[in-house]
C-alpha cells in the first residue's frame, strides 16, 4: 500500500485548528523605548516587534479557528511588579491570556510598553513551558490543534542550555 502524504491544507480540511501565540522581550538589551535604536522605539511609526506581529501574525490569523491569541511578555518588571517576570499575559489575566485579533495584540503591546520596567535576563524556558502545558491539556482534550509559538527577542538567550535540553528543567 502506498503512503499518502498530507499537505498542511489537508490537515486543515481535516479538522485542523491553528493556535497562534506571541512571546515579547521586554529585556533592557532591547533599549529604551525612546532609543531610536531600540526594537521597542516608540516613534510615530509601528515598533520594530509590531511589524513582525503584524506581517505574521495577519497570515496566521487567517487560519486561527477563534481569533485569539494568547499573548506574553518576559524578561520585564511588569505592572510595577519589583521581581522580572519571565512570562506574564500582556492582558494581565493569567487564567485567560488571549488577546482577541492581530491588532489586540498590538494595543496590549503598547500598554505593557508603558508600564514596564525593561530589564532582564532573556529567558525562553518559562515560556515554553507554559506553551508545552497547554498543548499537553490540548492532547489530554482530544483537542486537534497545531500550536505556533512566535518569540520576538533581540538575540541574547541566557537559558540557551535550557532551552536546547531534553527537559526544561534547569
Amino acid at each position: 500500500d502506498a503512503i499518502k502524504n498530507y499537505s498542511f491544507i489537508d490537515y486543515l480540511r481535516g479538522g485542523m485548528q491553528i493556535n497562534f501565540t506571541v512571546a515579547i522581550d521586554f529585556t533592557a538589551s532591547n533599549g529604551a523605548p525612546n532609543n531610536e535604536k531600540s526594537y521597542h522605539f516608540l516613534g510615530s511609526e509601528k515598533t520594530q516587534y509590531e511589524v513582525a506581529i503584524k506581517s505574521c501574525g495577519d497570515i496566521v490569523a487567517k487560519y486561527d479557528f477563534d481569533q485569539k491569541f494568547p499573548a506574553f511578555g518576559f524578561g520585564g518588571k511588569f505592572n510595577k511588579n519589583p521581581v522580572t517576570s519571565h512570562c506574564f499575559p500582556l492582558n494581565n489575566n493569567p487564567d485567560d491570556p488571549e488577546i482577541k485579533g492581530i491588532d489586540g495584540i498590538l494595543e496590549a503591546y503598547r500598554k505593557v510598553l508603558i508600564n514596564t520596567e525593561l530589564y532582564g535576563p532573556t529567558y525562553f524556558h518559562f515560556i515554553i513551558d507554559n506553551l508545552n502545558n497547554i498543548v499537553k491539556k490540548e492532547i489530554q482534550e482530544k483537542k486537534n490543534i497545531y500550536n505556533i509559538l512566535m518569540i520576538l527577542t533581540d538575540g541574547y538567550i541566557d537559558d540557551y542550555p535550557c532551552v536546547t535540553a531534553q527537559s526544561a528543567r534547569c
